[in-house]
C-alpha cells in the first residue's frame, strides 16, 4: 500500500479526497484511537489493539477493500504525549517503508499542525 502524509490549509482541499475518516476530537487515549480506527477502517479480527498490531495491520493491505483511505485529523489527537509521539513515529515509519501499490492510505493534517508533527518525525 502507498502510505503518505498530506498537509492542507482548509477543509475545501478535502473535496477531491475519497473515503475520508475524520479522527474525532473525543479520541483521547491510545485505546480510544485504536478502537476508533479499527471500527472505521474495518481492521481484521486478529487486530490486537496495541501499537505493534496497528503498525503490522497497516503494512498488510490484504484486508483493505478500498483503493483509497484518508484519515483526516482536524486537530492533533488528544493523546498523552508519549502515545502521540509513538503514533507519529509509526506514521513516519509507514511513510518511509511503504510500497507503490494501487491502494493509498493518506494521513491528512492541517498546515497549522505541520511544524509540531514534523518535530516528531525528526526525533
Amino acid at each position: 500500500m502507498k502510505i503518505e502524509t498530506l498537509f492542507i490549509n482548509s477543509e475545501q482541499e478535502t473535496d477531491s479526497l475519497t473515503n475520508i475518516i475524520s479522527i474525532l476530537q473525543t479520541v483521547d487515549s491510545k485505546l480510544n484511537l485504536l478502537e476508533f480506527l479499527s471500527k472505521e477502517m474495518n481492521f481484521p479480527d486478529y487486530f490486537g489493539y496495541n501499537w505493534d498490531s496497528f503498525y503490522d495491520t497497516l503494512l498488510d493491505d490484504s484486508w483493505i477493500n478500498k483503493d483509497e483511505i484518508n484519515l483526516l485529523h482536524p486537530q492533533l489527537p488528544l493523546l498523552p504525549p508519549e502515545d502521540l509521539k509513538i503514533y507519529f513515529e509509526i506514521i513516519n515509519d509507514l511513510v518511509k517503508n511503504n510500497d507503490n501499490s494501487v491502494k493509498i492510505l493518506r494521513f491528512v493534517f492541517y498546515q497549522k499542525d505541520q511544524l509540531e508533527i514534523e518535530r516528531y518525525f525528526r526525533n
